[in-house]
């Protein structure tokens, strides 16, 4: 048994029947309400005295830099409806056309914003675009309509955690591999460190040994590195070339 929902001491009329999927529901459609307002939106309040938990979305209005308060982007229907306004009526166009043509613009603005809604939001939870009247649908006809979103719902929820799923094993494929590249990087630096180590080793011995094996070419490089520390002053005794 669900524990009763309380609001100042007082039981709620109507709690949801699962917490979990209400809480669901409210970040989603605070999730939708971000998207709409584009940081207009201040609080939402949940309600339970009526039939169907609800939420009540708060947005503030625009301020220009002139300090008129901008309505526009709080309301899609009266945005479409201003606009046609806005623009005047059409050669020859009465009040009354001119009035219809701003009202089926609001509607269809209105219309447009609920279909985004039911996309992201509704049909997640179960709920349907339109309710049986506008249908015109029998009870046991919306009951079967209502069994077939929540099973629509399901399989969507599914499909989203297996997509969210597969989407955090390629992520962690990818960490695996990046690490894997950058191991192989240090093990190839390392190699050509040594490489180069060897190389001038080799060199050097080279050198060496092509000095000791031409005495004339011994006795120069002596005798320059002599005339060498002469020249700079150098107090030390030249002992020979050095061969490191």
């Amino acid at each position: 048994a669900r524990k009763e929902a309380k609001a100042d001491g007082k039981p709620l009329p109507n709690p949801p029947a699962s917490w979990r999927a209400f809480k669901k529901w409210q970040d989603d459609v605070l999730g939708f309400a971000k998207e709409q307002y584009d940081g207009q939106l201040r609080f939402a309040v949940a309600h339970f005295d009526e039939e169907h938990p609800h939420l009540h979305v708060y947005a503030v209005a625009k301020k220009r830099p002139d300090d008129v308060v901008e309505l526009l982007g709080l309301h899609p229907g009266r945005d479409a409806k201003e606009a046609v306004r806005a623009v005047g009526k059409e050669k020859g166009e009465t009040e009354k056309e001119f009035a219809a043509r701003q009202m089926k613009a609001y509607k269809s603005a209105m219309q447009a914003w609920q279909d985004a809604y039911h996309d992201k939001v509704g049909k997640h939870h179960g709920q349907a675009r339109l309710g049986p009247k506008r249908r015109r649908m029998s009870r046991g006809e919306w009951k079967a309509d209502q069994k077939r979103n929540r099973e629509l719902a399901s399989a969507l929820n599914a499909a989203n955690g297996m997509e969210a799923e597969r989407k955090a094993i390629q992520a962690e494929r990818e960490a695996i591999r990046l690490e894997r590249e950058a191991v192989q990087a240090e093990r190839d630096a390392a190699v050509e460190a040594a490489q180069l180590a060897r190389d001038t080793a080799r060199a050097a011995k080279m050198t060496i040994d092509k000095l000791l094996d031409d005495p004339a070419a011994y006795a120069t490089a002596y005798e320059s590195r002599k005339a060498k520390k002469v020249k700079t002053g150098s107090g030390m005794k030249p002992s020979g070339p050095s061969l490191h």
